[in-house]
């Protein structure tokens, strides 16, 4: 039987331009790739070591010349294609940048275009990460400002060589302001009414995205230049093989019988050895994360969860380990009509299960990498226990 590669991540940028209000860069897809003939944003593969942001701003200006001069995280989105047998981690980023775009990959893209939201081509001609975000009612300009994270860069020289007022791609011909797709008196592909039944769930990504952007303001490490990210891209060009691993943590409650505590278990792998961290493991092609949690709580601690929820991503690098996952966190609470206590079903690579307050957790060098870059974010698994009732 052939085994399917794991997903790889991969990174969207909704670059926006205040020179073209209400409008998204869009290029429609050409050659052997993934979603070909197809309307998609600026983006490509999340290489090892980089940051999210990095990755954005490099991505932008290797195929349009353009920096990013302020960008904020916005959502993360699980995308399986079997037909080209694709699975991607999308990373969501919105950022504003000034000039015009230039198409620097003609081989892979027609041009770029500026995009009214209010009339994006239809569904079936759109690459499929944004279908899936437009089902969840995400709109890139509902961003709060104060999300954005300035970049500090100065524009790149391709903006400067296209001049203020240009509208210039690389064949020389102007970049129109829409694509028109739909025919006339059609419905458009973004309505307000649409998806009103997954509002609840769209302002929860918007909540736990919010945190994610606090926090890299708070670090003020994304000072990058244009020299920065040009210097940058040989280096990734050669690192195909050996891209970030996606994993899936699952935060375990039992508010009744460990009320305030979460399941940890101290790793005995060499990655991670003698580390605090919550079952989880790698996951595998076309799972959902959701799914992933519960095989991986079965196989490691035969039980399950209750009300299982996607709650929080986390980039988590160690350069110096070789080690780069993106993890994508699980929380619910002990299923206790599957079983009322974990044991160690893996005794070659965990000491064993046990519950640790929240509150009195161990030390953050005690910590596996994905659980350090978790508590940074101030993530309360305990204030977001869901009961029958809801939240406690």
């Amino acid at each position: 039987m052939e085994k399917l590669s794991r997903p790889k991540v991969g990174i969207g940028i909704y670059v926006l331009s205040e020179k073209h209000p209400g409008c998204i860069l869009l290029g429609q897809r050409k050659g052997d790739v993934f979603g070909t003939t197809k309307y998609g944003l600026p983006g490509g593969h999340l290489e090892f070591g980089e940051e999210w942001l990095e990755c954005a701003c490099r991505e932008t200006l290797e195929e349009t010349g353009l920096s990013l001069v302020s960008a904020a995280i916005a959502t993360v989105s699980n995308v399986v294609d079997q037909a080209s047998k694709s699975h991607y981690i999308e990373i969501t980023v919105v950022g504003y940048t000034v000039g015009e775009p230039m198409n620097l990959e003609p081989d892979k893209c027609t041009g770029w275009m500026w995009t009214a939201w209010s009339d994006l081509p239809k569904p079936d001609k759109l690459f499929e990460p944004i279908n899936q975000l437009l089902k969840l009612g995400f709109n890139p300009f509902d961003i709060p400002m104060d999300e954005f994270l300035e970049l500090k860069m100065e524009p790149g020289k391709t903006n400067a060589e296209c001049g203020e007022d240009s509208d210039i791609i690389s064949s020389g011909e102007p970049s129109p302001k829409k694509v028109k797709t739909q025919n006339e008196g059609e419905t458009n592909s973004v309505d307000a009414n649409i998806n009103k039944d997954r509002s609840s769930e769209a302002t929860l990504y918007r909540a736990m995205f919010k945190d994610i952007n606090r926090y890299l303001k708070s670090k003020k490490s994304c000072n990058i230049s244009p020299e920065n990210i040009t210097s940058g891209i040989n280096n990734h060009n050669d690192s195909n093989s050996h891209r970030p691993g996606v994993g899936v943590g699952a935060i375990v409650t039992d508010p009744i019988h460990h009320p305030g505590c979460v399941l940890m278990g101290v790793r005995k792998n060499k990655m991670g050895l003698g580390l605090y961290a919550p079952p989880g493991g790698h996951l595998e092609y076309s799972e959902d994360w959701v799914e992933c949690a519960q095989r991986e709580l079965v196989e490691e601690c035969n039980i399950k969860l209750s009300n299982p929820r996607f709650v929080q991503v986390v980039n988590a690098t160690e350069l110096e380990k070789n080690y780069h996952y993106v993890t994508l966190y699980i929380q619910g609470e002990l299923d206790e009509s599957f079983r009322k206590e974990p044991e160690n079903l893996e005794p070659e690579k965990c000491e064993g299960w046990e519950w640790i307050s929240w509150d009195n957790f161990p030390p953050h060098e005690r910590l596996f990498r994905p659980m350090q870059c978790l508590r940074d974010l101030k993530y309360d698994p305990i204030a977001n226990i869901q009961t029958p009732h809801g939240p406690e």
